[in-house]
Parts: structure tokens; C-alpha cells; sequence
């Protein structure tokens, strides 16, 4: 067991339970899974801005024992490189799944900001069941998957309101994140980018993020889609058995 301090950053309707596969406990000593803004069955505002979540996080992460890593999955990851780039000090090594460090034009982030508040509409207007129901069977996830079963493998995603929801969204959202590529140089520990080989969008971005980043390594996961670790196959359990342990 990793005698390190593990912090985990979920995605977007994520949970503490959405890491529950990988047996976080078993590989590390102290493992820290925050909720992050807007999400849970009882939200608190708690930052007005994503920097401002950023830097919440950041004390955390500070009171915990070092060694510290970090792993960010989506919305998490893109979190995790506001550490990263924020307060690079905290940590000694990182996994990002899915990772995102921002848009670099204002036309990139208004096209985002249309379709994530098409989202907070259908929040508003079709409420919390209706919504998360529909954002699972996102194209970016995948083939679609039974309703029913869904709800049954990751009952997590339904425990949230709409208002803590949107909240999320207007906060952390892509659209809402500063444009962290300029910072990556501020990185200082080793890296490793996970993407699905079937998520184009973000093995680009990954690909370009490890040439600005020296210390960044790149896995691609065959088969696999935005989240590689969703079906928690035996390859992914055991890549994250070996990160775990180094």
C-alpha cells in the first residue's frame, strides 16, 4: 500500500462512489475524495469562481500528509490542473483522465457556453432524473446503455439537485475554466494522461498537452471511450494498480 496521501477530483455528476472500483483504500493509505461544487444531495455554494474552487481544494490538499498525488478525472481533471498550475508545490504526481486545460479562443468558449447552458435549461426545465438520465447517453460515453441498469451500476449520478447542478455548470464548467495551456509549464511533477481511443476530441488534446509538457507520459486505452476506467477493465484496473505503487 502507497503510504502517500491520494486526492481524487470526480467528473461532472461524479461522486466519491465513482472511483469505488479501483479500490482507492486498498492502494493508498489515505485516500481524500472531496465532493466537489454543486454536486450532492445538500450543494453549499462554496466558490464563486472555478479559481476560487481551485483554491479551495488547494487548502485541503495542503492539510493532508506528503507525500501527495493527484488523480482528476473530466471536470476533476481540469481541476487538477488548476492545482497543477495554481499551487504545484502540493503535489508529487498526478493522473488525469480525460483531461482538459481550457479554451484558447473566445468563439471556442461561446460555442461551449451555448451548450452548457442548453444544459442548464433541460436542468431547469425537465429537473434532476430527466437530465442526468439523458447525459449518460451522450455520444462522448459511448453506445447508449440501458436506463435501468445504469441507474442500478451508478445510483450516485442521480444524487444531486438541479440547482447544485447548475451551479457546477456556470462555475466549473469548460466554458467558465481560464485558459490553463499557457500554464502548463508551471507543472513540476510527472504526469500521466489517460484518454479512451475512441474519445478523438480528447486524445487530441492530450496529445498536444504532452508536447508542452516534458514530464507528461500518454496512455491510450483501445476500445474505450471518454472514461476509460468506467467498465473498470482488467487492464485498467492493473495500469492503475502499477501507477498507484510507483
Amino acid at each position: 500500500m502507497n503510504a502517500g496521501s491520494l486526492v481524487a477530483f470526480h467528473g461532472f455528476t461524479g461522486h466519491a462512489d465513482a472511483f469505488s472500483c479501483l479500490g482507492l483504500d486498498q492502494q493508498f493509505a489515505r485516500p481524500f475524495v472531496p465532493t466537489l461544487l454543486g454536486h450532492g444531495p445538500r450543494p453549499e455554494v462554496l466558490a464563486p469562481t472555478f479559481e476560487a474552487e481551485v483554491e479551495r481544494l488547494a487548502t485541503q490538499i495542503e492539510r493532508l500528509p506528503a507525500p501527495r498525488v493527484l488523480l482528476g478525472y473530466s471536470q476533476g481533471a481540469r481541476l487538477a490542473l488548476g492545482v497543477l498550475t495554481q499551487a504545484p508545490e502540493l503535489i508529487e504526481r498526478a493522473l488525469l483522465i480525460a483531461p482538459q486545460p481550457g479554451l484558447a479562443t473566445d468563439q471556442e468558449r461561446r460555442q461551449r457556453r451555448s451548450q452548457e447552458d442548453a444544459w442548464i435549461a433541460e436542468l431547469e426545465d425537465r429537473g434532476v432524473e430527466a437530465f442526468v438520465a439523458a447525459f449518460c447517453q451522450l455520444s462522448l460515453f459511448g453506445p447508449a446503455r440501458d436506463p435501468a441498469k445504469l441507474r442500478q451500476e451508478e445510483p450516485f449520478r442521480w444524487d444531486h439537485t438541479a440547482p447544485g447542478l447548475t451551479n457546477a455548470l456556470l462555475v466549473l464548467g469548460t466554458s467558465s475554466m481560464p485558459n490553463l495551456w499557457p500554464k502548463l509549464a508551471l507543472v513540476r511533477c510527472p504526469l500521466e494522461l489517460w484518454v479512451g481511443e475512441l474519445d478523438h476530441k480528447y486524445t487530441a488534446v492530450a496529445e498536444a498537452m504532452r508536447r508542452e509538457l516534458r514530464q507528461a507520459r500518454l496512455l491510450t486505452f483501445p476500445g474505450a471511450h471518454h472514461n476509460p476506467l468506467s467498465d473498470c477493465t482488467p487492464l485498467a484496473r492493473a495500469k492503475f494498480e502499477a501507477w498507484a505503487a510507483a
